[in-house]
């Protein structure tokens, strides 16, 4: 039996380890305007990458003049509740579950190189391709909620029908015109607001707009050195992104992992890949977080802003043991340590212990960031 060239594509992408591949076309998105409005609202915050690409991001063909047509694939990852003791464990920092395993990026671009080299072959034509993974300027769910049978969430993630919103996007760009997989007109989020109501910083007040001001995991992962005040208490225990919005999704619950095993490459092989103690990060050296967080996407974030984002697990753990954790804090060299641990001891449950020590700690800090933390501290501890 003959296959059609969209046919023998997707084929070629599913033996290729994907979960699912879609033709789309390379037209705008008519959710395109949307991306204005979003910069307008200033929800970019530190992303400026995003507005100086905002022209290239509306339309794949600026990207690449010779595109004609899409390829979309997607490859699951976890979302177990296999660790779930682990993450809730206050004493340990929760790794949101995409950066479990090893980096998608270097994952998903290595087969869609290899998929976009063998296409000529395939089809028995010349194929010219880009390859993108969550790194080129495409609006890559707009792009492919047009392709696959899914749609964009209230929680602004693309949920595809069958396997929910865990998986990685990628495209090939092709110097080919293809047929598109036809528009899929699906119920979508119906009245559902479960993401709504489960964000624990309030990122999705309104559905389909996510309030980046608001979202952990851009404090965690995006954002600039120093945490908000107003952030920090509803962090929790979280030290790299945060899963609230699709682990509570129907989607994601209904949809039987089993059916569609997540790809070996994103399955955890060690528990600090998930949840590490937070007294071992505060005592990793650089070059001890480099080499187990090697091949990850937990790399996007420096040593630094990693010890950063478990400080302030560490001030909303608040025990006797978080106080012993953070003490030594004082004499780091780190001016953005200093001033996250002044407010997690005064955020710690033995008052009397942790006004002593930002007392001290007081009449020897020269940083004027670190004193106005240590002051707002002390109030704090006093009370």
């Amino acid at each position: 039996m003959i296959m059609s060239p969209v046919t023998e594509i997707k084929q070629a992408a599913l033996e290729s380890g994907f979960h699912f591949a879609a033709i789309a076309p390379v037209d705008p998105s008519p959710l395109a305007h949307h991306l204005d409005i979003w910069l307008q609202q200033g929800h970019a915050q530190q992303m400026r990458w995003i507005p100086d690409r905002r022209m290239l991001l509306r339309d794949p063909r600026r990207v690449w003049p010779d595109a004609k047509s899409m390829l979309v694939v997607g490859l699951r990852y976890s979302l177990s509740s296999h660790y779930d003791a682990f993450l809730t464990d206050p004493s340990r920092g929760a790794i949101s579950r995409y950066a479990w395993g090893r980096d998608y990026h270097k994952i998903m671009g290595k087969r869609l190189l290899a998929l976009g080299k063998n296409l000529s072959s395939i089809l028995r034509q010349p194929v010219n391709f880009r390859k993108f993974v969550d790194a080129g300027p495409l609006l890559e769910r707009p792009l492919a909620a047009r392709a696959i049978p899914g749609f964009i969430g209230k929680n602004t993630l693309l949920i595809h029908k069958a396997i929910g919103s865990s998986f990685f996007l990628g495209e090939l760009l092709l110097d080919i015109s293809l047929p598109p997989d036809p528009l899929q007109e699906l119920e979508g989020c119906g009245k559902c607001n479960a993401c709504m109501k489960n964000c624990p910083s309030g990122a999705l007040g309104i559905p389909w707009k996510q309030a980046t001001r608001n979202c952990l995991s851009y404090h965690t992962i995006e954002g600039g050195p120093i945490i908000s005040h107003r952030i920090r208490p509803l962090q929790g225990n979280r030290i790299f992104g945060c899963d609230e919005c699709q682990t509570i999704c129907p989607f994601n619950r209904e949809n039987d992992q089993d059916a569609s095993p997540p790809d070996p490459a994103f399955v955890p092989d060690n528990i600090n890949r998930v949840a590490p103690s937070l007294a071992d990060v505060m005592r990793w050296s650089r070059d001890e977080y480099d080499a187990l967080f090697a091949g990850s996407a937990v790399r996007r974030v420096s040593h630094e802003y990693f010890q950063r984002n478990a400080v302030v697990a560490l001030g909303n753990w608040g025990s006797d043991e978080a106080l012993e954790i953070l003490a030594p804090l004082r004499d780091s060299p780190s001016e953005i340590l200093r001033a996250h641990a002044a407010w997690a001891i005064g955020q710690c449950h033995s008052a009397e212990n942790a006004t002593n020590i930002l007392a001290k700690w007081q009449q020897n800090e020269a940083n004027p960031l670190v004193r106005l933390e240590l002051q707002l501290a002390t109030n704090t501890s006093g009370n």
